[in-house]
């Protein structure tokens, strides 16, 4: 990084910074670090310039802004916050005074770092008492949010090809569904190929047979025994549920037509439900029970 003051290593309080900082660098491309680890890296560096009492990290795109935090808790951030870290993303830093009654000459500076095309890491620290001159103080807020804006590219990009596996997965799980030339084809892809998009379980589907349902296909089974004890209790279940409500009829055996948009399981917990929408799970659930 390319910063004015790394020549001054005489002053103690770079040399604890530039200790800190190494260690933020290094935390941040470890293979099983968190974010509470960033963030405590984070501030732990730049308490060796001065007195920072906190630190937040922004996520910012053009339709808003978002905050990292530890647990994963993002409050819609006030207009006040939102215009600030906004500047901060066309100005080298900005600068504003958070005075309180207990700090009276608390300050708060938010500094930014690019990761794309108009998408920013936001870094805010409020301060009052530095070891450092302030505009050093700035240069190393500002070489901290370069380390942690290089984190969460990696954690964006990761997220994003696990969004695109998961899609790829659903997409081709639905083409294969939808070249079923039967139902016991069409049975025995969603219990086999069912498991990747819903996760790990198990998957029995069963078709109307007469008056009864019938075991068509079950996960891990090439060929069902249908007079195995473990596949007649399913039927059991299934039917004595279709025909009036029982205490089996628990929320792991449900009706398939009754099943809705929000009972189907995203794949990761980055996916968004509507990605579902188009797929017709409902409508292959019901052709299955017709």
């Amino acid at each position: 990084m390319d910063v004015g003051w790394r020549g001054f290593m005489q002053n103690s309080w770079l040399n604890d910074f530039e200790t800190g900082l190494d260690l933020l660098e290094r935390a941040s491309t470890g293979a099983d670090v968190d974010f509470s680890d960033i963030h405590n890296h984070a501030i732990a560096a730049l308490k060796c310039l001065g007195t920072v009492h906190d630190i937040s990290i922004w996520l910012a795109r053009p339709d808003g802004v978002e905050e990292l935090r530890p647990d994963d808790h993002s409050p819609a951030p006030s207009e006040v916050i939102r215009a600030e870290i906004t500047a901060a993303t066309q100005e080298a830093f900005v600068l504003t005074d958070s005075a309180s009654a207990t700090s009276p000459a608390q300050q708060l500076l938010t500094v930014s770092a690019p990761l794309a095309d108009d998408v920013f890491c936001v870094l805010r620290g409020s301060f009052d008492q530095l070891s450092a001159p302030q505009q050093t103080f700035i240069e190393g807020m500002r070489a901290v949010v370069d380390v942690i804006g290089g984190w969460v590219s990696r954690q964006l990009i990761s997220r994003y090809e696990h969004l695109l596996t998961a899609q790829t997965e659903v997409v081709n799980f639905v083409r294969r569904l939808s070249l079923s030339s039967t139902v016991k084809v069409a049975a025995s892809v969603m219990a086999q190929d069912g498991p990747s998009i819903l996760g790990r379980c198990r998957i029995a589907v069963l078709a109307r047979r007469g008056e009864r349902y019938r075991i068509e296909a079950v996960t891990g089974v090439r060929t069902p025994n249908v007079e195995a004890e473990t596949m007649r209790a399913i039927e059991e279940v299934v039917n004595k549920s279709h025909v009036a409500p029982s205490d089996n009829a628990t929320s792991e055996w449900r009706q398939l037509d009754q099943i809705d948009d929000a009972d189907i399981a995203a794949p990761s917990p980055f996916c968004d439900k509507a990605t579902w929408q188009p797929f017709g799970w409902r409508h292959w659930l019901r052709r299955l029970t017709d």
